[in-house]
């Protein structure tokens, strides 16, 4: 992710299965989230799969991500 962060832009596709897992189970959602939310600042596409409810929820209420 932190190389995602740095050097993804607009021109970039990330694929990511299971976006969030491999962390503590409450934080991880809350991790992936931010992490969402800057990928999508930085107009970077890509196809991500989750089973955090709160990724769902926020992809439904932000512009520029589509669930």
């Amino acid at each position: 992710m932190k190389y995602f962060l740095k050097n993804g832009d607009e021109n970039s596709l990330i694929l990511i299965d299971e976006f969030g897992t491999g962390t503590e189970p409450m934080l991880g959602g809350s991790i992936a989230e931010a992490i969402l939310g800057e990928l999508n600042r930085k107009k970077v596409f890509g196809v991500l799969t989750t089973h955090y409810t709160n990724l769902k929820h926020f992809a439904s209420v932000t512009e520029g991500i589509i669930n």
